[in-house]
């Protein structure tokens, strides 16, 4: 077997600077999927913070976010919150570059630049979005953010024929998400089973025991802390059970069609990821014609296989014969393992295009990296790798230098069509540094340079952070609460300093942060959705008593609820006051009321109920 390469000092600073340029750049506090969680930690740490709040009262309990909010919470008894989650962010990112650096030389043999590369687009870039949960990397800070690298080392462990680890790894990974965990955790046994079935030097019976024994251990190991970790504590949670029906209704048609339904997901995305999977599977063929290791070649495509049978299944069983099975296990979240498949390839490939002594291979490669970007990645990476293949046919009539003209035009406009700012200025610095890098290792004078790439746009970051001379996203990070500005942030600080800390509020559908900034509770929103099955009906019904009914679901839904909220009359609001003890309402500020009016601003005002 061919030696594991050694880590080197180089790639320890590339590790660490990368890490910390991907999270300076863009970070945000109090959005996304942490407008679910932080509310759930904050009552760990405070029992009685927001005692009337139905989402918290309702979350609190055991369910998918425990574990991650006990530990979040743990430390953040010594450490304020805002401090914890942008240090576990930090950790999380440098964990991510590190086993996808390292991969990528482990796995495909690659040099130092194709790891860098890898780690690079993991950090980076976000690629097809078919399903809307493929992320690897999280700009707020979630469950899954704490998972996946535990999950991604138990893949890379299957992959090399090791079940044992693998199964330790992903019931690691289990704890703060539990999909992420126990279903990498199954793609990386089967992986791990096929590597070992296949290895010419496990065919004695001595050998083909040990394999066996392996296995059967990583599969106990992993499904006992399942049941330990989960199983055991949801049975005796117990509780109201909705019907499978009831359950697809609110979970797949009504909150999320753009996770569960793949009927509706848009025909952009379905490209999206077509143009991904032929670019990788063109840099896969290409690696396995010269990869030593014909069983690892070949169980790079047990995942994407079980993957893609899984998403059938996910349409199938959740679509025309619905199944609490697959409604539950969510199979498209899986793709995030293609995607990083597809970047340690990808990484392998161009380390080889940017070696290369011909130009038009060099010219395109840096094209692929110049359009890492957004959804325009994907595609440009398919017309990249395709005319890759082509260039030697299409010069007999044409020139290279016109074949890279016409290939840079579309590119840059894939670019400006699909591409995002942020990602190519994440993307552009972790490739400069690695340029840098990789081209004088051991230059105390690069190192230094490197160091001063990374600080220098941090501080302008930071200085623009108090002056606000401009006003792109990626150029302001949010750190704590104090620095979330608009007339949501506004109301919800009114609301903080003038009304009882048990006063319970109506609030547009999607003002979820009104509970963290205002520190009051609401009675409802569209976001923060309980997983406990008798309060998931609950929170179905109070959206229906506070927003009207809806006939579409996901985004569009929130944008019907937002429209009967407008109109909202005077007799819902008393509703809702008689109801639920709401005490007071925010309204929008074009909403007709007869209520008296405590406080307005140019996108809300607050009334007394």
């Amino acid at each position: 077997m061919t030696p594991r390469p050694r880590i080197e000092s180089d790639e320890v600073l590339f590790i660490c600077l990368l890490a910390i340029l991907s999270t300076g750049l863009g970070y945000r506090y109090g959005f996304g999927n942490q407008l679910e969680n932080l509310p759930i930690v904050h009552r760990m740490l405070d029992p009685t913070f927001l005692e009337n709040d139905f989402f918290v009262n309702s979350a609190v309990g055991f369910g998918p976010r425990y574990y991650y909010a006990h530990i979040v919470a743990a430390l953040a008894r010594w450490v304020p919150l805002p401090d914890v989650i942008i240090g576990l962010t930090l950790l999380v990112n440098g964990a991510l570059v590190t086993v996808t650096h390292l991969a990528t030389r482990d796995l495909l043999r690659g040099d130092k630049r194709a790891g860098f590369i890898a780690a690079t687009l993991t950090v980076s870039v976000s690629s097809f979005a078919l399903g809307l949960a493929t992320n690897i990397h999280f700009i707020d800070f979630q469950p899954g953010s704490l998972a996946i690298p535990w999950a991604l080392g138990a893949f890379w462990a299957g992959l090399r024929g090791r079940p044992v680890l693998a199964a330790t790894l992903a019931a690691i990974a289990s704890v703060p998400h539990p999909l992420y965990g126990v279903e990498t955790g199954g793609l990386a046994l089967a992986t791990a089973s096929v590597v070992l079935a296949l290895d010419r030097r496990r065919r004695t019976p001595a050998a083909r025991r040990r394999s066996v024994v392996a296995c059967a251990t990583g599969v106990v190991i992993l499904t006992g802390t399942t049941l330990l970790l989960w199983g055991l504590p949801l049975a005796a949670a117990g509780g109201e059970r909705l019907s499978t029906a009831e359950m697809v209704a609110i979970l797949a048609e009504f909150r999320s069609p753009h996770h569960y339904l793949p009927s509706l997901f848009p025909l952009r995305h379905y490209a999206g990821f077509a143009a991904f999977s032929l670019a990788v599977a063109l840099a896969w063929g290409q690696w396995a014609r010269t990869s030593v290791e014909r069983p690892l070649a070949l169980a790079f495509l047990v995942a994407p296989l079980l993957i893609g049978l899984g998403c059938v299944g996910g349409l199938l069983f959740v679509e025309v014969w619905p199944s609490r099975l697959w409604l539950t296990a969510q199979p498209f979240r899986l793709l995030y393992l293609i995607k990083w498949q597809g970047y340690l390839l990808l990484g392998w490939m161009l380390a080889g295009w940017l070696r290369a002594t011909d130009w038009p291979r060099r010219a395109l490669g840096a094209l692929l990296l110049l359009g890492s970007s957004g959804g325009a990645q994907a595609p440009i990476a398919a017309v990249t790798v395709l005319l890759e293949r082509l260039v030697p046919r299409f010069t007999r009539w044409i020139p290279s230098w016109a074949v890279i003209l016409v290939a840079g035009v579309v590119v840059a406009g894939l670019l400006v069509a699909l591409g995002s700012p942020r990602e190519t200025l994440r993307a552009l610095a972790g490739l400069t540094l690695a340029g840098a890098l990789v081209s004088c290792p051991s230059s105390a004078k690069v190192r230094v340079v490197c160091v001063l790439m990374v600080a220098f746009p941090l501080a302008m970051v930071g200085v623009n952070r108090h002056l606000n001379v401009v006003a792109w996203e990626g150029a302001n990070p949010v750190l704590v609460h104090a620095d979330q500005t608009g007339a949501d942030a506004a109301v919800a600080r009114w609301a903080r300093a003038n009304t009882p800390d048990d006063a319970i509020f109506l609030t547009p559908p999607d003002l979820g942060s009104f509970r963290l900034i205002g520190r009051r509770a609401i009675v409802v929103d569209f976001k923060a959705m309980p997983f406990a099955e008798a309060p998931l009906g609950e929170w179905r019904e109070r959206l229906r008593v506070c927003y009207g009914d809806v006939s579409a679901g996901g985004d569009l839904a929130r944008q019907q609820m937002d429209e009967h909220y407008r109109g909202v009359s005077d007799e819902t609001l008393s509703l809702v006051r008689d109801r639920y003890g709401a005490r007071f309402a925010v309204l929008f500020v074009d909403t007709p009321t007869d209520r008296t009016v405590l406080y307005e601003n140019t996108g809300y005002r607050l009334v007394a109920l």
